[in-house]
């Protein structure tokens, strides 16, 4: 408690009646990531790193939200791209809630998607405004090959 996350940055908009943490409890030992908000928005993201216009990504991650947890939560990225009158933000790119929840409660936001002209660099981000809690589990964002455009044609 009190640590820093490496690489990671949290933004509270109240840090009396807003906690991030991290936690270990799964028998496989992976990290569990707990928000708890009473409102206001919450974000937990990612070191910036360097990105290429064409690049292609899968980010994905499951949700358990608490029984009381009321307000909405996502996982997205920031992009920030060179644009003819300099560098350009654009915060909550790619955004995906989860999708509904399966039985044991966890639900899973998924998005693949592909980089615009001009990316220089990005940061995987999950951020909400709700009350309640919510745990985070497998936080993914990786690298897929990029689509050539002969692929899909037939020979």
């Amino acid at each position: 408690p009190g640590q820093m996350i490496p690489e990671w940055t949290i933004a509270l908009s109240d840090k009396h009646t807003q906690q991030v943490s991290i936690e270990v409890r799964e028998p496989a030992g992976l990290p569990l990531l707990l928000l708890k908000s009473e409102g206001g928005e919450i974000r937990f993201s990612s070191q910036a790193f360097a990105v290429e216009p064409g690049m292609k990504f899968q980010m994905e991650a499951a949700f358990k939200n608490g029984p009381a947890f009321t307000g909405d939560i996502w996982m997205g990225t920031e992009l920030t791209r060179q644009e003819s009158n300099g560098d350009q933000v654009t915060k909550h790119l790619n955004q995906k809630a989860p999708a509904a929840g399966r039985k044991d409660g966890w639900s899973t936001a998924k998005s693949t998607f592909t980089l615009p002209q001009g990316s220089k660099v990005m940061r995987l981000e999950i951020y909400g405004t709700f009350k309640g809690k919510t745990i985070i589990r497998n936080i993914q964002l990786r690298r897929k090959p990029a689509s050539t455009p002969d692929e899909g044609a037939s020979g």
